[in-house]
């Protein structure tokens, strides 16, 4: 499946977004319409979890308000189509592509969660995403480590191993610090997570700045350890 929520004009500010379903006169379905931007998956993917405006009456004022719901769509629903792949930096296993949604008729059995609650499932799926950017980059960060101790284990330069410059195992222990804090922090939210705790949004958050920043850091340490073979 595919993850659908940014749009061209509306970024960080998800609660904006201008696709729109608008119900049937007959009530059984969601007459779809928008474009998504960034979606992951969604060159390949068959059921795409969308967010759309929708009208909602308060219960109480009878005011009608547009708020954002969440909704399975199917590609198989006609009306769904993609652009082409996005060319990127990094994530090149993820196939991103631009969605485009043309009167796609929607059952209202697709609403995921409760219509208008799209904001909450939003956040949900976001939080786990980011925890999750973390918990890959853990490995990435691991064996770059093995690749480094591998290197500077062997590799003699002026008559010594690598390993036994000061200023090489200072590096070394940096990098393997960054790694173990990036993968405790991972290890508390999913934690958490499988505790049932539904409040876990900063500590989410925080994985994801220290976890990229962790990775990055990593990274290229590792890349001037091994020199000239780093890069």
């Amino acid at each position: 499946g595919a993850f659908a929520l940014t749009e061209p004009s509306v970024g960080s500010d998800a609660a904006s977004v201008k696709s729109r379903a608008v119900l049937s006169p007959c009530g059984k379905y969601y007459i779809l319409n928008g474009s998504k931007i960034w979606c992951s998956g969604g060159g390949i993917a068959d059921i795409f979890t969308t967010f759309a405006q929708t009208e909602v009456v308060d219960p109480k004022t009878g005011e009608k308000k547009d708020k954002m719901t969440a909704f399975i769509v199917e590609r198989g629903f006609g009306g769904v189509t993609t652009g082409p792949p996005e060319s990127k930096m990094g994530l090149k296993c993820s196939v991103t592509t631009d969605v485009y949604y043309d009167d796609v008729k929607v059952p209202v059995e697709n609403v995921l969660g409760e219509v208008g609650n799209g904001f909450k499932v939003a956040v949900n799926i976001l939080n786990s995403g980011r925890f999750g950017l973390t918990a890959m980059l853990t490995g990435t960060m691991r064996t770059c480590i093995q690749k480094a101790a591998e290197h500077v284990t062997t590799r003699v330069q002026f008559k010594r191993k690598l390993k036994d410059f000061e200023n090489v195992q200072e590096k070394l222990a940096k990098m393997a610090m960054h790694h173990y804090v990036a993968q405790t922090l991972t290890y508390m939210v999913a934690g958490n997570m499988d505790k049932g705790s539904t409040d876990y949004h900063l500590e989410a958050a925080i994985t994801k700045i220290f976890g990229t920043e962790a990775g990055w850091y990593v990274c290229d340490e590792a890349i001037q350890l091994l020199g000239g073979n780093g890069y």
